[in-house]
């Protein structure tokens, strides 16, 4: 399997989840609890102290370029905006 890494977390590198997995002694999907905790750890470390490592913006803080890359995305008509409901939508 080939990967690319985008963003390097201090402490985890830059396959985080990789290195978390093996930590945590993760074996498939189905370690549903082991998975979800292992999920929190690695975005909210990526979010807030992750550094990109991959494209224009290599050497910034993810948290610092995420609106940015958002809206080069849809500048050049590579995403649009999404929107999804806070809570449960009740059709008539």
């Amino acid at each position: 399997m080939f990967q690319i890494p985008v963003l390097s977390i201090p402490d985890l590198g830059d396959m985080a989840a990789v290195t978390v997995c093996k930590e945590m002694k993760i074996q498939s999907q189905n370690d549903t609890e082991k998975l979800r905790e292992a999920k929190e750890k690695v975005y909210l470390r990526g979010f807030y102290e992750g550094v990109m490592v991959a494209g224009p913006h290599a050497g910034k803080k993810v948290h610092e370029v995420k609106k940015l890359v958002q809206e080069e995305l849809i500048k050049f008509n590579n995403a649009i905006l999404y929107y999804e409901p806070e809570k449960s939508v009740i059709s008539r």
